[in-house]
């Protein structure tokens, strides 16, 4: 899944020495129906190896209300491969529903 350095990269720095996270821009993600009355936003982001692009990641994101707290307003992600648009991975919230309990707090 992952893209990883060159191995004289990995020669050179005796492994993975830096993992580090490069955020873009955020838009609106016009494609999703709105979360209650919340907007959906596309937050992209790459992992780097090495300083090498090692994975794409773009999160779906909107308000973390209840009962989206627990994600952190994460509804949906897709990851892949920079080197290979067809190796990917993706993750969706299907439902979410606050528990009984949730008007004591917990």
């Amino acid at each position: 899944m992952v893209s990883l350095p060159s191995g004289w990269s990995l020669l050179r720095h005796a492994g993975i020495r830096s993992i580090n996270m490069k955020f873009g821009h955020t838009r609106p993600l016009d494609s999703a129906p709105p979360v209650g009355r919340a907007p959906v936003f596309a937050l992209p982001m790459d992992v780097l190896l090495n300083d090498h692009p090692a994975l794409h990641i773009e999160l779906a994101v909107t308000d973390p209300s209840p009962p989206l707290r627990i994600c952190g307003g994460i509804i949906a992600l897709r990851a892949e491969n920079p080197d290979d648009k067809d190796t990917w991975l993706t993750f969706q919230i299907v439902s979410a529903h606050r528990s009984k309990n949730s008007a004591r707090g917990h």
